[in-house]
């Protein structure tokens, strides 16, 4: 898999990437990891009748955490697609 070879490079903090293709790897894991959220928690939304304080808390640490981070501090220098 790519992104093993991409993620590992440089310091922890910092993430060098070499080209919009890379980005767009690094981004996709991304997705798949909010579509796996998804499927985990299903329950987050506060107006499902389901709604599961839990699966709120988990939801939101990978919305806003992983996913919306990784966009937006990737967005700025690369044009790359982040719908789900």
């Amino acid at each position: 898999m790519r992104a093993k070879e991409i993620l590992p490079r440089g310091n922890p903090a910092e993430l060098i990437l070499e080209s919009e293709d890379e980005a767009q790897v690094v981004v996709n894991v991304a997705r798949v990891e909010m579509m796996k959220t998804i499927l985990q928690y299903p329950f987050w939304d506060e107006d499902d009748p389901r709604h599961d304080p839990a699966h709120e808390d988990r939801f939101h640490e990978v919305v806003n955490g992983l996913f919306e981070k990784t966009v937006s501090s990737i967005g700025q220098d690369f044009e790359v697609v982040a719908k789900i």
